[in-house]
């Protein structure tokens, strides 16, 4: 009864949800979901798509990786953006079923906040892989439509809870993962950290792993520099050129000039498209990696 009372009141918003990004349809960004997961496992969510939403109620896509497909990134490295293009990944349920139903090249923002998560998944289809272009090109902008819906929401939200209209991920959770205290690692107080450090030590065992690695295109085979495949990887895990001129400690105008350089190589004439030849080729063993 708890289940189809979430359902119905999700399945009730969608119009109100969709509303959010109507002005976005011409850049093809075709759906939005909003997660909402509290530190006591108290889960919402609400979605401009009422296929997805039975889809997700179908398949029982609420175990913790149908909240956070990046939930190690986000429990070890504080990743508060991440890009979902190229091949499907397998070893995610929520996402193999993204990918075959025709919605993809998406983008995940994760907001964390003392006593709950929340995240916006942003996603357009699987042909439009400019859509990838417009999410680096435009993140301030979708942050701000999150933190909008936030405060269209947030009364919405509350009287669920109190109507006690919400799932338990608890119920969904494996026993390891239960094992494992996810909700202590997703809320511990120092989790975020060593976000930094963390992540500098990981671009250099991918860098140090794929260095010298050709990339076999229809033109020829192509390496990449050490620092060409740090701007590469930075770029793909959703950085700007300022996130990853800072994380680098070079200039903005340095990674442009790298990235206008890694795309001649790779005969693609946008940033959507490096992104997508790049893990096209090199996703799984970076996945494996990172």
């Amino acid at each position: 009864m708890l289940k189809q009372s979430f359902f119905e009141f999700s399945s009730n918003l969608c119009g109100e949800v969709q509303s959010m990004i109507d002005f976005l349809k011409s850049e093809k960004i075709e759906y939005f979901s909003f997660s909402r997961i509290h530190r006591d496992g108290k889960t919402q969510f609400l979605c401009s798509d009422y296929d997805w939403i039975k889809v997700k109620f179908e398949n029982n896509l609420f175990d913790y990786q149908g909240f956070f497909p990046a939930e190690k990134e986000l429990i070890e490295n504080n990743r508060t953006v991440n890009i979902f293009t190229g091949d499907s990944y397998k070893n995610n349920d929520l996402l193999e079923h993204l990918y075959n139903s025709g919605r993809w090249n998406s983008l995940d923002l994760y907001d964390r906040q003392k006593d709950h998560i929340d995240i916006a998944h942003f996603g357009s289809n699987k042909t439009h892989i400019e859509a990838i272009n417009f999410y680096i090109n435009n993140i301030e902008l979708l942050r701000d439509i999150h933190q909008s819906f936030i405060k269209k929401f947030d009364a919405t939200l509350q009287e669920s809870i109190e109507k006690n209209i919400y799932l338990d991920i608890n119920d969904y959770l494996q026993n390891e993962t239960k094992e494992a205290g996810l909700n202590e690692r997703l809320f511990h107080e120092n989790a975020t950290s060593n976000f930094d450090s963390w992540e500098k030590q990981r671009i250099e065992k991918a860098v140090k792993a794929l260095q010298g690695t050709a990339i076999t295109l229809d033109h020829g085979k192509v390496k990449l520099s050490a620092r060409e495949l740090e701007c590469t990887l930075l770029l793909t895990r959703g950085s700007s050129f300022k996130e990853i001129a800072s994380q680098l400690d070079i200039s903005p105008r340095t990674v442009e000039t790298h990235i206008k350089n890694i795309k001649d190589k790779m005969f693609v004439h946008s940033k959507s498209s490096l992104i997508k030849t790049f893990n096209d080729h090199l996703g799984l063993k970076i996945r494996h990696l990172l």
